[in-house]
């Protein structure tokens, strides 16, 4: 009797059945099933009893997606609502699926019912396109996880909605900006300090109280050390003063200086000479000099060395009373040449002409 009552059942769902899919905005996702329950002779059955729902992905075998029991008990017309799931809403991926029912102990009924359309709208695939809006999403129901990589661009965000507090320290670098993008006035007065600038400009000095000795060997009187942070120039300053003991008719003298990036060596391009013939005036002279030096330089320590020694041949005499005394250096990085100069003097109408070799 359950067995006929039960495939009756079927015969009349069939025909009444209702089957709609609830996709609310949150968990979970269920199935309404509405059917009508009679005995063999049509008349409405009103007890309770209890059915399995079973959806498949196939007409017949296989294993179901979901399952569950229910208690029914119709109305007094044998109709009768039971609430499907939760259900996966990956199991619902626009293929077929099937309902399986079977009441008690009995055997599953067959066949299967095909579900309708109504339940796959649990599924991305079948929501229209633009249906979706941003006030049907719920506040941070999107997180990251949800986004596909590279899906939002410049032009999905709005002007003016990041702020500094929305980007991760350290995640911007310099391929991320666009050439010409950022100007002075997208910088906050302050805001950027020495150590935010990559290869500036940076100075070092050095000042020696005491005067050295000078002989014909030529050897350091001062030196400066500078960090350079990537390839370009240093210019080079140094100021000091000679000092000789001159006696009249005993010969000649000539104290040097060099600017180098060698130790105790000669540097013809960089040196200063100060010459005193035989006939000066005897006694003790003080002569003050600066020179300057252009040097081409890699990133990392640079030495530059104040160098000097007496020169000695023929009528030239050496005295170690020659010296060179206070010597101040100033030694300025710059990352590279701004621009490239064309030697020449002056004329009158103000324009740059070629030096002669005289003139040099």
């Amino acid at each position: 009797m359950m067995k006929t009552l039960i495939r009756t059942l079927f015969a009349l769902a069939a025909i009444s059945l209702l089957l709609t899919f609830t996709a609310a905005a949150q968990a979970p996702n269920t199935i309404m099933y509405q059917g009508r329950l009679t005995d063999s002779d049509g008349e409405p059955i009103t007890t309770q009893v209890s059915v399995t729902f079973a959806i498949y992905a196939a007409p017949t075998g296989g294993t179901a997606l979901h399952e569950q029991t229910d208690n029914i008990t119709p109305d007094g017309n044998g109709i009768f609502t039971v609430e499907l799931g939760p259900v996966d809403a990956t199991d619902f991926d626009g293929s077929a699926r099937f309902l399986g029912l079977k009441v008690g102990s009995d055997a599953e009924m067959e066949p299967r019912q095909l579900l309708t359309s109504a339940p796959y709208s649990v599924s991305t695939s079948n929501i229209p396109d633009n249906s979706v809006t941003a006030a049907k999403i719920a506040d941070a129901a999107v997180t990251t996880p949800k986004i596909a990589t590279g899906a939002v661009t410049t032009n999905h965000i709005a002007n003016n909605t990041v702020s500094s507090s929305d980007i991760a320290n350290g995640t911007i670098t310099g391929s991320d900006i666009a050439a010409n993008t950022i100007a002075g006035s997208n910088i906050a007065n302050g805001t950027v300090q020495d150590i935010d600038i990559d290869d500036e400009p940076g100075i070092g000095q050095s000042y020696v109280s005491n005067s050295e000795s000078l002989t014909s060997t030529v050897q350091v009187i001062d030196s400066i050390v500078l960090d350079c942070p990537s390839s370009g120039y240093v210019v080079v300053h140094a100021s000091a003063y000679f000092t000789i003991f001159h006696t009249q008719g005993g010969g000649a003298h000539a104290p040097r200086a060099y600017l180098s990036q060698t130790r105790a060596s000669m540097d013809n391009e960089n040196f200063i000479l100060w010459e005193v013939p035989t006939n000066y005036p005897s006694g003790t002279s003080h002569n003050p000099f600066q020179m300057v030096g252009v040097f081409s330089v890699s990133a990392g320590t640079e030495i530059f060395y104040l160098n000097g020694d007496v020169y000695v041949s023929g009528s030239y005499q050496s005295s170690s009373s020659d010296r060179i005394g206070r010597p101040h250096m100033l030694a300025t990085f710059y990352p590279t040449s701004y621009q490239t100069a064309k030697s020449g003097v002056a004329t009158d109408d103000k324009t740059l002409e070629p030096a002669t070799p005289a003139e040099r």
